[in-house]
C-alpha cells in the first residue's frame, strides 16, 4: 500500500513533465497554469511541486522524501527512509509503514499492528472495537477473544497476559512470576508471586504487599487504612476524611483533615488547604504559591512559572546545563515555544487565529491563517486541510527566501542574486544579478536588460532595442 501511494501521482507527474518549459531568464523549471495545473522542477532537480485543479491535487518532492494528496479526502507520503503515511478523511483512517512494523486505523472500529523485532519475533494486535480482538505475540503466542463473554490477550495494561469470563464476573493476569484473579472486578480479588501479594473484598477489606515490602491494609475502603513495611521504614495510617499520617525515608505526609495536606521532608515542605487548588511551599531554593484558578507563582533553582485566570495566561521558564525552555500561553490567542541549545535557538508560534510560525538559525515558516490551535502530531490536519484556509505562507532556508498569497495568485522568491515576483498571468518581474526582465500577459509585452542592453518584448518573439547595456 506504501509503494502504491508513492507512485499514485506519476501520471499527474508525467503530465506536467510534457507540459513542462524552460524559460531563458528562469532558474527553475516551470509552467504556471494554475490554478489549472502548476508544476516546478528546482534547478538541481532535488525539489518539484505539482499542483492539478488547486487546492484539490498536489504533490511535492524534497530529495527522497515525496507527498502528494487529493484534498480533503487523503493523503499520502513517503519520507525516502522506508516509511509510509496514507492517510483517508484523516483522522478516521491512518495506515502506516514502517520498515518493521505497520499500523492501521479505522477510527472508532479498526486498529491493526503488525511489528517485527529484531530478533525476528512477530508481534500482532487487531481490534474490532468493541467486540473481538485478536493477535500474537513471541512469548505468548496466539491469542483470540470475544468481548466480554471470553477473551485471552498478552501484553495488555501492563501485564504479560489476561484472561476473562463473561467480564467483569472473572479475570486472571499475569505479568512476570506475579499471578492474579478477580472475580467480579475490581470489587473481590486476590494475586501473589514475585514480590508482591494482594487480598481484597471491597468495600469490606483489602490488603497489599508490594515488591518493596510495603504493606497496605484497608477496612471499610476507602475509610480507614494501614500502612507498614518490613524494614520499619514506612508507618502511618488514613482514617478518611479526617486524619492520617505517613512517614517515609524521603517524606512525611499528614491529612488533617482532607482536603486539608501537609507534606514535608528535608528538601521542602508543602501545605494544601484546601487540595489541590490552594498550595503554598518551601524549600531550598524553591517558593510556591497558588490559588488555583486565580494566581499561582513558583520561582525554584530550575523552574520559573507563574499564571493569571488559568488558563488564560501560563509563563514558564525551564533552565539546565546548557539548555532553556521557555513557554507562554495566552489563552486562546498566542501560543509560543522556545528551546535554547548551545547549538542556538528555535521556536514555535501560535498567534490564533490569524498566523503560525517557527524559526530557527536554519529556516524558518510562516502560515496565514491558523483557525486550529490544537497538537498535530500526525501533520493530519496540515496535510489534508490546512490548503482550504491558508492566505499566506513564507518560508526561508538558509539563504534562500519564499512567499505565497492566496495558493499562487501572487508568488515571490529570493536568493542570493537572484529575486522573482509574480502576480499570475498578468505580471511577473525576474532578477538575475544585473539581468532584469519584466512581463505582462505571460509574456505578450515585456521589457529586459542584460549585457546586450535593453529592450521590449511584443507578442513574445518581436524583440524592439532601447539601446544601453546592464
Amino acid at each position: 500500500m506504501g509503494r502504491f501511494g508513492a507512485l499514485a501521482p506519476a501520471p499527474f507527474v508525467m503530465l506536467g513533465c510534457l507540459l513542462l518549459v524552460s524559460e531563458a531568464a528562469a532558474q527553475d523549471k516551470e509552467l504556471n497554469l494554475w490554478p489549472l495545473l502548476y508544476v516546478r522542477e528546482s534547478e538541481d532537480g532535488e525539489s518539484s511541486e505539482l499542483e492539478f485543479l488547486w487546492p484539490l491535487v498536489t504533490s511535492k518532492r524534497e530529495g527522497e522524501s515525496r507527498e502528494w494528496g487529493l484534498h480533503p479526502l487523503f493523503s499520502v507520503s513517503d519520507d525516502g527512509k522506508g516509511t509510509h503515511d496514507v492517510q483517508v478523511l484523516w483522522p478516521l483512517v491512518r495506515y502506516r509503514e514502517r520498515e518493521r512494523s505497520r499500523n492501521l486505523r479505522a477510527f472508532p472500529l479498526v486498529f491493526h499492528r503488525h511489528e517485527i523485532d529484531y530478533e525476528g519475533g512477530v508481534t500482532r494486535r487487531f481490534f474490532l472495537f468493541p467486540l473481538f480482538f485478536s493477535g500474537a505475540t513471541p512469548a505468548a503466542g496466539r491469542y483470540v477473544g470475544f468481548f466480554p463473554l471470553v477473551g485471552r490477550m498478552a501484553g495488555f495494561l501492563g501485564h504479560d497476559e489476561v484472561f476473562f469470563v463473561m467480564f467483569p464476573l472473572y479475570a486472571s493476569w499475569k505479568g512476570g512470576d506475579h499471578q492474579g484473579r478477580a472475580v467480579i472486578w475490581p470489587l473481590a480479588g486476590w494475586s501473589q508471586g514475585g514480590g508482591t501479594e494482594s487480598f481484597k473484598v471491597l468495600p469490606f477489606f483489602a490488603r497489599r504487599k508490594n515488591a518493596r515490602g510495603i504493606r497496605t491494609v484497608s477496612v471499610l475502603w476507602p475509610l480507614i487504612h494501614r500502612f507498614g513495611s518490613d524494614d520499619g521504614s514506612v508507618d502511618g495510617f488514613l482514617v478518611f476524611p479526617f486524619y492520617g499520617v505517613l512517614k517515609t525515608p524521603q517524606v512525611t505526609s499528614r491529612v488533617c483533615p482532607w482536603p486539608v495536606h501537609i507534606q514535608t521532608s528535608d528538601a521542602k515542605s508543602e501545605f494544601y488547604a484546601p487540595w489541590p487548588f490552594v498550595k503554598f511551599a518551601r524549600g531550598q531554593d524553591l517558593i510556591q504559591v497558588r490559588v488555583w484558578p486565580l494566581f499561582g507563582v513558583t520561582d525554584s533553582a530550575w523552574r520559573d512559572e507563574y499564571f493569571l485566570a488559568w488558563p488564560i495566561l501560563i509563563r514558564r521558564v525551564e533552565t539546565g546545563e546548557g539548555w532553556e525552555k521557555r513557554f507562554l500561553w495566552t489563552l486562546p490567542f498566542l501560543i509560543r515555544r522556545v528551546d535554547v541549545t548551545e547549538t542556538g535557538a528555535t521556536s514555535r508560534n501560535l498567534l490564533w487565529p490569524v498566523a503560525k510560525w517557527r524559526s530557527s538559525s536554519a529556516e524558518s515558516e510562516m502560515k496565514m491563517l491558523a483557525p486550529v490551535w490544537l497538537p498535530d502530531p500526525e501533520r493530519g490536519i496540515e496535510r489534508n486541510y490546512e490548503i482550504f484556509w491558508k492566505v499566506f505562507t513564507y518560508r526561508r532556508k538558509g539563504d534562500e527566501r519564499e512567499w505565497r498569497v492566496l495558493g499562487r495568485l501572487i508568488t515571490g522568491k529570493e536568493r542570493p542574486g537572484r529575486g522573482e515576483l509574480e502576480i499570475v498571468h498578468l505580471f511577473r518581474y525576474e532578477r538575475d544579478g544585473k539581468e532584469k526582465r519584466v512581463r505582462l500577459l505571460k509574456g505578450a509585452l515585456g521589457y529586459e536588460r542584460d549585457e546586450e542592453g535593453r529592450r521590449l518584448r511584443v507578442l513574445w518573439f518581436l524583440k524592439i532595442p532601447l539601446g544601453g547595456g546592464s
